[in-house]
């Protein structure tokens, strides 16, 4: 694996200003020892931007590519701490992750703050066969096309700095199966 970054956030836990960046591929192929012969690339970005007088916006964006056969281990995952809204994983060979969020302080210290989120997830399956339902037979699925999820909600955010945490995430999200609460620790971008 080789990659680069870089930041220029002011506060790494709770960003107001500043740039996160991340571009990482890795390489997997019988000369190295590996069983597998294939490679992943990861371009990861977010920005913070002040709003009003002590409110945030973040805006984060990633792009996950890769080749040739992948081991199931290795597939690229999202859970509900990227996609808020839903109680499933997302498995995918490429991707898309945008995410907007406005972060309001509630109290003097910033140590509770009020979040407002839109999670958006674009992925497939390079190469899966279609789903089938096990008693018709009949196609419900195809995780070889994109498929377009998304999500929407507010969130919690409690920073503890006395236990060495510091923030707790609780979210409420509606995606396209309902409601999911999804409990973090750390900001979830």
């Amino acid at each position: 694996t080789v990659g680069l970054q870089t930041t220029t956030l002011d506060d790494p836990f709770n960003p107001r200003v500043g740039v996160k960046g991340q571009l990482s591929a890795q390489f997997s192929v019988p000369a190295l020892g590996s069983n597998f012969d294939y490679t992943q690339e990861t371009l990861d970005v977010a920005r913070f931007f002040p709003f009003l007088r002590s409110a945030t916006i973040g805006v984060h964006g990633a792009a996950y590519s890769s080749t040739g056969v992948i081991p199931p281990s290795q597939l690229f995952t999202f859970s509900d701490q990227q996609m808020r809204g839903y109680n499933q994983v997302f498995y995918a060979t490429n991707a898309f992750l945008g995410q907007v969020e406005l972060r309001q302080p509630l109290a003097l210290d910033r140590r509770i703050t009020l979040a407002v989120f839109v999670d958006e997830l674009d992925y497939k399956i390079r190469g899966a066969y279609p789903l089938l339902n096990p008693y018709t037979n009949r196609i419900v699925g195809y995780p070889g096309n994109w498929a377009l999820y998304g999500d929407a909600g507010v969130g919690i955010r409690f920073d503890v700095p006395q236990l060495g945490l510091h923030t707790i995430r609780i979210d409420f999200a509606r995606g396209a199966n309902g409601t999911h609460t999804s409990f973090g620790i750390g900001q979830s971008f």
